[in-house]
């Protein structure tokens, strides 16, 4: 006698198995899927998705079936459009932002049996030209603007021009002008210029400095919560100091390590009268 309840726990382990083996083989023989008593994988489709792909082959491949979400089979023409549309719109965004900026992506639907496939041509892959800082609101000191030209440089003229890397130097040219003393600096919208007749991609990377910041003293609020005096003695700055964000990082960290306060954060009041910026402490007490 056969233990169904047995069996099917054994199916839905072997089931679970199979998935992830079919991400390295993605084609199962057909005399495996019968013993076993599982329809025959379609050629190329992913494990988790119905959606078959022709034109791209290896990493590709799995990179854009790693990003299809689990849908069950189409069982209508509808249902296997809707399918193939919405596999398209994700694979041609990764395309653009791996640089296949040329790439074409073409749902195509079958009713019978209702099936969703992709037709990808990749295309060239684009690559970068020189990176560029621009500034609005004028440019930040010489030290400051030679730090944000060096977390940008891991754009290398010649290279794949990857989405990620732009966001990166970005992010990484930003805090070179934070940490330079520019608190108040913020990325704007950046400008990527692709050429298609030349396969090349040239990003502009624009930024609002700002002032350079100046330090003053340290104030908590609320102001009864602390006596003033022990604030004052957690100031870690001279006065006059050119801001830096470990600063008041350490401010922080000193304060909560106290047991005295659950959570403290901090803000610059505007610049006063002398031109530095007061730092606020705001501090929550403990429970």
């Amino acid at each position: 006698m056969v233990d169904e309840t047995l069996t099917g726990a054994a199916r839905a382990l072997l089931s679970r198995f199979l998935r992830l083996a079919m991400r390295h083989f993605p084609i199962l023989p057909a005399a495996l899927c019968a013993a076993i008593g599982l329809p025959a994988a379609a050629p190329q489709a992913w494990a988790d998705s119905p959606v078959m792909l022709d034109g791209v082959q290896g990493d590709t491949r799995e990179a854009i079936l790693d990003l299809l979400p689990d849908r069950d089979q189409p069982e209508s023409l509808f249902d296997a459009e809707r399918i193939a549309e919405e596999a398209a719109a994700r694979a041609m965004a990764w395309l653009r932002s791996e640089g296949y900026y040329g790439a074409t992506v073409t749902p195509e639907a079958s009713e019978d049996p209702p099936s969703a496939r992709l037709v990808i041509s990749p295309g060239p892959r684009f690559t970068f030209g020189a990176p560029a800082i621009r500034y609005e609101g004028g440019a930040p000191d010489a030290r400051a603007d030679a730090d944000a030209r060096l977390a940008i440089s891991m754009i290398d003229a010649g290279a794949p021009a990857r989405a990620a890397d732009v966001i990166t130097a970005e992010a990484n040219a930003l805090g070179a002008l934070q940490q330079a003393g520019y608190a108040d600096a913020i990325a704007l919208d950046r400008r990527v210029v692709v050429d298609h007749a030349t396969a090349r991609v040239d990003p502009e990377l624009r930024f609002n400095a700002g002032a350079l910041v100046r330090l003053g003293g340290v104030r908590a609020e609320p102001d009864d919560l602390l006596r003033p005096s022990f604030i004052a003695g957690l100031q870690n700055w001279e006065t006059g100091e050119t801001y830096a964000p470990q600063s008041l990082s350490r401010l922080r960290r000193d304060l909560t390590s106290t047991g005295a306060v659950s959570l403290a954060s901090t803000r610059l009041e505007p610049p006063g009268e002398d031109g530095l910026r007061n730092v606020v402490v705001e501090v929550e007490p403990a429970r």
